[in-house]
């Protein structure tokens, strides 16, 4: 674990080096077939911002968003930081925010997608930033219940979830109770 590897490297072993050692654990233990959630403790320690360290902490993300919104949460953020690429960064933020709703934060959910909607030009984004932007309304209380009726009729009847995420299709297996 994060405070084994920190022990066996002592309290005198230069940040820098301690956060390369936390890498290096994290990939280690991926390879040996740990989960991502396991492993996310240390790059969250790790200086890395290389894809391996986001793709690892998005999918430590996805496996913990239904028991742990909020660590879901950290886990998205840290990710975000570590991102170079703006898609993936966009993308990111609409899971933040998704996670943010869930966790009852959903102002800090509101700001995040206010970001995405700013330059977003692709449509599958436009229209998932867009859905967990109504998801923040209706936790502040600003959605009418005519909108929700129209988000779960265009749900049922063309099961947007699957055709807008390409990256995700953790919320439309919830959706369908799997």
């Amino acid at each position: 674990t994060g405070e084994e590897a920190n022990g066996s490297m002592g309290n005198d072993t230069p940040v820098a080096a301690r956060a390369a050692l936390h890498g290096e654990i994290a990939r280690s233990l991926i390879a040996a077939g740990r989960t991502p959630a396991y492993v996310a403790p240390h790059l969250l320690q790790a200086a890395g911002s290389d894809s391996f360290t986001v793709e690892t902490l998005r999918a430590a993300a996805r496996e913990v968003q239904g028991s742990d919104a909020g660590g879901a949460a950290l886990l998205l953020e840290r990710a975000i930081a570590c991102s170079s690429d703006e898609a993936t960064t966009d993308w990111l933020r609409v899971e933040l925010a998704r996670a943010l709703n869930r966790c009852g934060r959903p102002a800090d959910a509101d700001v995040v997608i206010a970001l995405v909607l700013k330059h977003a030009t692709e449509p599958a984004l436009i229209l998932e930033a867009r859905i967990e932007y109504i998801e923040a309304r209706k936790w502040l209380g600003q959605v009418t219940p005519v909108v929700d009726r129209i988000v779960a009729m265009a749900e049922r009847a063309g099961d947007l979830e699957s055709q807008a995420r390409p990256v995700s299709g953790a919320r439309a297996g919830a959706a369908r109770g799997q």
